[in-house]
């Protein structure tokens, strides 16, 4: 018998309860040793969770991921010609020409993103009447506080993380980087890419100035997803491989209370909902 429970309120819950309510531990203490790994493997644990990404957002993540990375593949050999692995690298896309029309492929996809996502901004404030200050992801005076209370409880001075809400002070980072990230980058891309064009407004000495920012803030953004990302979505030895919450959209109860409190707090508070029994753990959690 399998029941599957679904509240209809903001931030989705879904929870699923196999054998007739009983919960897998009380089944596979009843049953033989033999055969207790295939209920395991046939009756999920119960995982509730709630809704963190929208489609449309969970989309646009993954245009600005596979564009991200295009050009970054394609612009790393330009950049560093010279370098042993930039020839056979550039080689594998058929010459220096045809991957600078995949890069300039990949830039102007992002482009036409970034602008989609200007516009996805503009729905929420103009149509949703929502104000820029109160979206999740403007940086508050919480997160500069935060920051010094993430740094002492890595230092063993606090015995618990601060009570992050939706986005912590580095999702929020990570977020205005790309912001910065595409002016720079983008507008000096697009200096490079019409020069004649560019040089009718600007002194010519802007193409190499445009040819300076736009390879060394690549770079600066290529070791920020690299490390600084990567960690934190991949690396992270309680998420590794990855966090697929950006892929499926959900997010687990377990690990919506240890990372981020506050929001779950908030959502017990609203009634959206239940508390979970006792604290969360700090290992490995439904992702």
């Amino acid at each position: 018998m399998k029941e599957q429970v679904t509240v209809s309120k903001p931030g989705l819950i879904e929870t699923h309860l196999e054998a007739g309510g009983k919960t897998q531990s009380e089944v596979a203490g009843k049953a033989q040793p033999e055969i207790v790994g295939a209920i395991h493997a046939e009756v999920p644990a119960e995982t509730p969770s709630v809704e963190r990404f929208k489609l449309v957002e969970r989309v646009q993540h993954l245009v600005l991921l596979t564009t991200f990375l295009g050009a970054a593949f394609t612009g790393m050999p330009l950049k560093y010609k010279t370098s042993w692995w930039a020839a056979p690298l550039m080689s594998t896309y058929g010459g220096v020409w045809i991957a600078g029309r995949i890069h300039r492929f990949f830039a102007a996809t992002m482009l036409l993103l970034s602008v989609f996502h200007l516009g996805y901004l503009a729905y929420y404030m103009l149509v949703k009447r929502i104000s820029p200050f109160k979206m999740p992801l403007f940086p508050t005076w919480n997160d500069v506080k935060q920051v010094g209370q993430n740094l002492a409880y890595f230092l063993g001075l606090r015995k618990e993380r601060p009570a992050f809400t939706k986005f912590a002070y580095y999702e929020k980072f990570d977020y205005w980087a790309v912001f910065w990230g595409i002016v720079i980058i983008g507008g000096s891309g697009l200096v490079l890419w019409f020069p004649t064009l560019a040089t009718r407004v600007l002194p010519g000495i802007a193409v190499n100035v445009a040819l300076i920012m736009h390879s060394d803030e690549a770079l600066l953004a290529v070791l920020a997803i690299f490390i600084w990302h990567f960690y934190n979505v991949h690396w992270n030895p309680d998420i590794f491989p990855m966090n697929w919450t950006m892929f499926t959209g959900r997010i687990s109860l377990a690990r919506l209370k240890e990372e981020h409190r506050g929001e779950y707090q908030q959502l017990v508070e609203d009634g959206v909902i239940r508390p979970l029994g006792g604290a969360a753990g700090h290992g490995h959690h439904d992702r």
